[in-house]
């Protein structure tokens, strides 16, 4: 679904002044800095954009939501965008992992009750999805990874041959023996280096 705008109280014929009020300018406010967020895929701003109610319900029972860093749907969102790093900024909300993701959060936009477990349940969940992707994506690149060592042995060791010709004012010298040791002296030096 396409995303929503942020709750607005005075939209909504409730007084902002209200318990009620300030629970959801709170969380419309909360809302609108993650939809105005560039960085962030439009698909996470409608999955978030589909917790609104949840979010009111949940800030209406509990004040932490706001104060508790810890708090079970502060966790939740953040693993939800936690979810989408390294995806695509324009991933369609057809790929596997978004209907993964909205199947996994649905209870939460049809009849929330602010039931903890609930929370717990869809964060486990996708902490689930977010484990089986990073496990892939290991298993994908670990044929790679004595290549990268290698390439970043090799740039420690050029490393350390700029250094020694820095310590030893290879600049000073003719450019005949400069060429000398940047070309040939310098590949041995690697060599030996490795």
């Amino acid at each position: 679904p396409p995303v929503g705008k942020p709750l607005n109280a005075g939209e909504l014929g409730i007084p902002p002044a209200a318990p009620e009020g300030l629970a959801i300018d709170a969380v419309g406010m909360l809302c609108e800095a993650i939809f105005t967020d560039s960085e962030l895929p439009e698909v996470l701003k409608s999955l978030v954009s589909s917790l609104q109610i949840a979010l009111v319900k949940t800030a209406l029972r509990d004040s932490s939501l706001f104060t508790a860093a810890e708090h079970p749907f502060r966790q939740l969102i953040d693993r939800l965008g936690e979810a989408f790093v390294g995806m695509p900024i324009d991933i369609p909300a057809q790929h596997p992992l978004c209907r993964r993701l909205a199947e996994i959060i649905s209870p939460l936009r049809t009849g929330f009750s602010g039931d903890v477990n609930v929370l717990e349940t869809a964060r486990t969940a996708i902490e689930t999805v977010i484990l089986e992707r990073n496990t892939s994506i290991d298993q994908a690149t670990a044929q790679y990874l004595p290549l990268l060592h290698q390439l970043d042995r090799r740039h420690a060791a050029q490393d350390a041959i700029q250094q020694l010709f820095a310590e030893h004012a290879l600049d000073q010298a003719p450019d005949g023996i400069q060429q000398f040791f940047r070309t040939a002296w310098s590949r041995l030096l690697e060599q030996v280096w490795l």
